[in-house]
């Protein structure tokens, strides 16, 4: 304290002042970061709840896909096959985004994958079988 008291007023002006800048500096560099932190939070936020949305997507699309699997299968009428066909397009159209959202993330990219090809295989080994199955009893019936 010995210093300051040697100090001439105009000093001890320019000392107060220089620290109220310094300090105003490190309050805003500290704010500046922390708003980047909460900024890059935000985004990741956004992401993942555009994931979870593509994600819910693919889900309405395979069950369109087996409720207008299921209604053909009942009526026999191929008005019924417009859910199973949109299902198609909006699982297709679902996935892709999905891959799009996560393509940086080698995980996700294989669990879409595995996705893909179960319902690729549910729609080949299955429900494909079963409509050409119930159009061929139509057919002799």
């Amino acid at each position: 304290m010995k210093i300051l008291d040697n100090l001439k007023i105009a000093q001890k002006l320019a000392l107060a002042f220089l620290l109220l800048v310094v300090i105003s500096v490190a309050v805003s560099g500290l704010t500046w970061r922390n708003m980047s932190v909460l900024e890059r939070t935000n985004g990741w936020t956004v992401h993942t709840y555009q994931v979870l949305g593509e994600a819910q997507n693919i889900v309405a699309g395979m069950v369109n896909q087996e409720t207008g699997l299921r209604g053909f299968l009942v009526a026999g009428d191929d008005k019924f096959l417009q859910p199973y066909r949109e299902g198609e397009r909006q699982f297709a159209k679902a996935l892709a985004e999905a891959r799009k959202l996560t393509s940086d993330n080698p995980a996700q990219q294989r669990r879409l994958a595995d996705i893909e090809r179960f319902a690729t295989s549910w729609r080949m080994d299955v429900a494909e079988k079963e409509i050409a199955a119930a159009r061929t009893n139509i057919d002799e019936g």
